[in-house]
């Protein structure tokens, strides 16, 4: 028997595109808005930033977990027109796995998505589509309700038995952020709801780590980089906010890093600040706007990385879970303009 040629065997690639801007950094962008799930922001610049005013922003980024939620309770239509069509609510499911178990989330837009075992799909009496990736086997199905239909609302018969196929599901731990319409009306509704209703909730915070490093810096235009410039700035920001050694290696190991920026500018304070929790994409706009007033002449960094095990990533577009989970984007910009770096799993079905 011949040896199978086991390096041939690649794994799927993954996407990187890169959008160039010049002058504001478009807030309006379908990469900021349409990426609903956010878990990890890592900021990063050379610049003088205030810290204490992005800690602030964190106190208004609180979000809430229920524990032990029926499923049935999200289509009651007191909560769908009190928080779905009312304010924006993004709600995700966790201690699932995308890949074996029941995932389920609602988006800002008010849409219900559940990723579903065929079991329980065969159960449901909802009309679905196969998976993408399993599109041979037909073992896992997607499921898409949108709550804020005005058919659906009127129709108390159709209603009735939204919730009464949502029945069969077991009980479910969420995580849940409601934005209200207005300021006068205070996010922590959605908490004071599900707590009337006999639930327990519980209010979470997000993380704040921050260091600074001293290290020299690429001085160079960056929107005049290409793509591979651009890869090697991607690196070096990993290493960064990871706290490598990035002093040049004079081992010539195979496997050390060199820094592309040897010859580049000496900076004391480059400072590196790391939020992890659960963020919307207004949160995230909210971050971004405070970095902007930073006059700067070098740049900012951000990474945005969303969680591996939601239903849908970009928009609607359903969650890759074969080789990984991950998807986010990159924001690099200074007061001239600056790049828009997307890295997505790739779609490919595996036969």
């Amino acid at each position: 028997m011949e040896i199978p040629e086991v390096y041939n065997f690649l794994a799927r690639d993954s996407l990187l595109t890169v959008e160039k801007f010049e002058g504001h950094l478009p807030f309006n962008n379908i990469t900021i808005n349409n990426f609903h799930y956010n878990h990890l922001v890592s900021i990063i610049t050379p610049e003088e930033i205030d810290i204490s005013k992005i800690k602030s922003d964190l106190e208004t980024g609180i979000y809430y977990m229920i524990h032990d939620l029926q499923l049935q309770e999200l289509t009651n239509i007191e909560f769908i027109s009190s928080f779905i069509r009312n304010g924006t609510l993004t709600l995700l499911n966790v201690d699932e796995r995308i890949d074996c178990d029941n995932c389920i989330s609602i988006t800002s837009d008010g849409k219900l998505y559940m990723n579903l075992d065929k079991d329980t799909y065969q159960s449901l009496g909802i009309e679905g589509i196969p998976s993408h990736f399993t599109n041979k086997l037909k073992n896992r199905y997607i499921v898409n309700v949108d709550l804020t239909e005005d058919n659906l609302l009127n129709n108390k018969s159709k209603l009735e038995k939204l919730k009464s196929c949502l029945q069969i599901f077991k009980k479910i731990k969420v995580i849940v952020i409601w934005e209200a319409p207005d300021e006068e009306v205070c996010p922590s509704s959605i908490a004071k709801y599900f707590a009337d209703l006999g639930y327990r909730v519980q209010q979470c915070s997000s993380t704040f780590n921050s260091f600074v490093v001293n290290t020299k810096i690429p001085v160079s235009n960056i929107t005049n980089w290409d793509k591979d410039e651009t890869l090697e700035f991607i690196e070096w920001l990993g290493m960064l906010m990871l706290d490598c050694n990035l002093e040049p290696d004079v081992t010539n190991y195979l496997s050390s890093y060199s820094p592309p920026y040897e010859h580049g500018t000496k900076v004391e304070k480059t400072h590196c600040l790391k939020l992890q929790g659960f963020f919307s994409s207004t949160f995230i706009q909210q971050i971004l706007k405070r970095l902007c007033n930073i006059n700067s002449n070098k740049w900012v960094a951000v990474y945005v990385q969303g969680f591996s095990d939601c239903p849908v990533t970009w928009g609607s577009e359903e969650q890759h879970y074969f080789t990984n989970g991950d998807n986010g984007y990159i924001l690099i910009f200074n007061t001239d303009g600056g790049l828009i770096c997307t890295y997505k799993c790739s779609r490919k079905r595996y036969k």
